[in-house]
């Protein structure tokens, strides 16, 4: 990551764990002489950003200094920082912001008046600003979730069980077999809460976790990456890596070697 940037990420346990991969805070130096970016990978959730300081870009939109939900990512997306930027958000586990919102957005969007937390999240985004740190940014962050809504009933228990055996990487196909829903209506469940197929989901979980793997063990071969995580091949793997993650396993090996170099 650019040295310009100051970063601090929490995942929360307990409850919260279920629903919230992370609470984040970050700043980029007032005196850094460019603007910073960066890739944000694809997982299949989305969050809440809240601008703090700064004219931030997401996918080349700008965004004022408000809270915007992020749209599912199905892909790596690009965030523009410039000096003396200040952003803290929540990252939800997918299918988690439908629950809360019950929309999916196709781009950083701003709530309206008719959300019910529109009121809640304004205050939210106030006690921000009024942070210097970035503890005290995830702790208000922390304590709003907390007080807010009820962690145990936000997406249905088949999705969210098909959702924890993907991770455990068993097939799309096998799925019917532990869950006591069709085929059909699962496809239904993915699609009105995550906005996209079982298969997508699998093939971003697939990626996610080579991008991991590789990042851990950045001297292994590609095509025993590629083994490893169930992609038909090496260029079955490159294929999925330039789709989803933005970036080539070659590009990706040279960027790990760059951040050791400058670490």
């Amino acid at each position: 990551m650019d040295k310009a940037i100051n970063f601090r990420m929490v995942q929360p346990r307990n409850k919260l764990a279920n629903v919230v991969q992370a609470l984040w805070s970050v700043t980029v130096s007032s005196d850094a002489d460019r603007d910073v970016n960066h890739w944000l990978q694809g997982d299949g959730g989305c969050g809440i950003i809240f601008n703090l300081k700064g004219a931030i870009q997401l996918n080349q939109k700008r965004l004022s200094l408000d809270c915007f939900l992020q749209p599912i990512s199905d892909q790596a997306h690009k965030i523009l920082l410039p000096p003396g930027s200040v952003i803290a958000g929540i990252r939800f586990h997918p299918a988690i912001s439908y629950g809360l919102f019950q929309k999916h957005v196709s781009h950083p969007s701003a709530l309206n008046t008719a959300d019910a937390l529109l009121l809640p999240l304004n205050i939210l985004h106030r006690q921000l600003s009024l942070q210097h740190s970035h503890s005290g940014r995830i702790l208000c962050l922390f304590k709003w979730l907390k007080s807010s809504f009820d962690v145990d009933d936000l997406r249905p228990k088949p999705l969210a069980q098909a959702i924890d055996n993907i991770h455990q990487q068993l097939s799309v196909s096998g799925l019917k077999d532990d869950i006591p829903v069709s085929q059909r209506q699962l496809e239904r469940h993915f699609q009105k809460w995550l906005g996209m197929s079982a298969k997508n989901y699998q093939r971003i979980v697939r990626t996610r976790n080579a991008l991991s793997d590789f990042r851990s063990n950045p001297n292994t071969q590609l095509i025993e990456l590629a083994q490893n995580h169930g992609f038909t091949d090496q260029a079955h793997m490159t294929r999925e890596f330039k789709a989803i993650a933005k970036i080539t396993p070659g590009q990706y090996r040279k960027k790990l070697a760059q951040d050791r170099e400058f670490a």
